[in-house]
């Protein structure tokens, strides 16, 4: 069992989000042999790398920062569909068909709770609110239990930061300003949608009788990044610690 380890770190696509705990198990098995300090980090970097090899490489890094829980903030294939009907105009869609999902097995070394957000604004404006403070809840919960929790959508940009800012400023007392100004120090592609920022304006309302700037929270979450990061000034990870 890993040690646990107060942590909240935001990341990019997990590919075990989609593999079954025995294929994960059996990829384990099949390259238990190689020598992972020095060959699955050059192996992430090659476009032809095999998939087991990455999974391989995302598990190993899990264990390096000692992850006890995991937040996917994905849909399902299943829901991603029903949301995009919506676009054809046959209505809103449900709000029970995009619930926040504690882990279901609370013995594994590794918890995964799912928290269904699509990275568009009509969406968000719909349906985020609920996802959104419910996934803060949780992160609180587990952090206060000493866990160690890391928070992915596909890019590590959009969904998983509006979670993370969520947290921050129903836990940690942040403003709205404070919480994305902080996820954006921490990693610099952070940034919700216009969307999740209006849904994260309203919170704000709601624990603080006040809002931000929306002009001043929009200058920080769209604060450019490229010229930094290929003049070397700015790093892209593939994990951030946040907290």
């Amino acid at each position: 069992m890993l040690r646990k380890c107060r942590r909240l770190i935001i990341e990019e696509n997990f590919m075990l989000a989609s593999s079954s705990d025995a294929r994960v198990t059996q990829v384990a098995r099949n390259i238990a042999t190689i020598d992972v300090a020095d060959n699955i980090t050059v192996a992430i970097e090659q476009s032809s790398v095999s998939e087991d090899i990455v999974i391989f490489s995302q598990l190993m890094l899990l264990r390096e920062q000692r992850i006890t829980v995991r937040v996917d903030a994905r849909m399902t294939p299943d829901q991603e569909r029903a949301w995009m009907s919506t676009w054809a105009g046959s209505g809103a869609g449900s709000s029970s068909e995009y619930l926040f999902q504690p882990p279901s097995d609370e013995q594994s070394e590794l918890r995964v709770a799912h928290c269904p957000l699509f990275d568009d604004e009509p969406f968000a404006r719909q349906h985020a609110a609920a996802l959104l403070r419910n996934a803060s809840t949780f992160i609180g919960q587990a952090l206060d239990a000493g866990e160690s929790v890391y928070v992915h959508c596909k890019h590590g940009a959009s969904r998983s930061a509006s979670i993370v800012v969520c947290y921050l400023m129903e836990h940690r007392a942040m403003t709205l300003l404070e919480a994305v100004s902080w996820v954006k120090d921490k990693r610099a592609k952070a940034g919700p949608n216009d969307g999740f920022l209006d849904v994260l304006l309203e919170l704000e309302e709601n624990l603080r009788g006040a809002r931000s700037d929306r002009d001043e929270v929009l200058s920080v979450v769209r604060r450019k990044w490229l010229a930094d990061y290929k003049s070397g000034r700015v790093q892209l990870n593939r994990m951030d610690r946040i907290i």
